[in-house]
């Protein structure tokens, strides 16, 4: 292309020079692209070192969401049922080491446990939630 728009132009004296003279300004514009923006080429993408694990931004938006929709959650309990769910839940107490700081048998634990997780449940299903529990 250059050669004919060139040629349009003006007459070329010398092809073998006028050549060499093109070859080396197209090497010399593709260096300086190359620097100004480097672009590596790769064979397999299986080979870059991606990271895909995590969450994207519509994960952890609606993980931020039920996180908010649980605290509003936990308000609505009884102190107790707040406080089994807090210890079974979240600290990953055993119901005997529950039951000994309550000063309670392990089977009132249970029966705390199973109304704060069933009361929980129904208030995230209210709002449309489902799952939060692995049930």
């Amino acid at each position: 292309m250059r050669v004919w728009k060139t040629r349009a132009s003006r007459d070329i004296a010398s092809a073998k020079g006028f050549l060499f003279k093109i070859a080396q300004r197209l090497c010399l514009d593709f260096l300086r692209k190359q620097r100004n923006s480097p672009i590596n080429t790769v064979e397999d993408l299986a080979d870059l070192s991606v990271i895909t694990e995590g969450h994207d931004a519509a994960d952890a938006a609606s993980l931020q969401e039920k996180i908010c929709l649980l605290a509003e959650a936990m308000v609505t309990l009884s102190p107790r049922n707040r406080e089994v769910i807090m210890h079974c839940k979240i600290e990953r107490l055993k119901r005997k080491e529950v039951a000994a700081r309550l000063g309670v048998s392990e089977s009132t634990v249970d029966e705390h446990l199973s109304r704060a997780l069933t009361k929980l449940e129904e208030f995230m299903r209210a709002r449309g939630v489902d799952g939060v529990f692995g049930k």
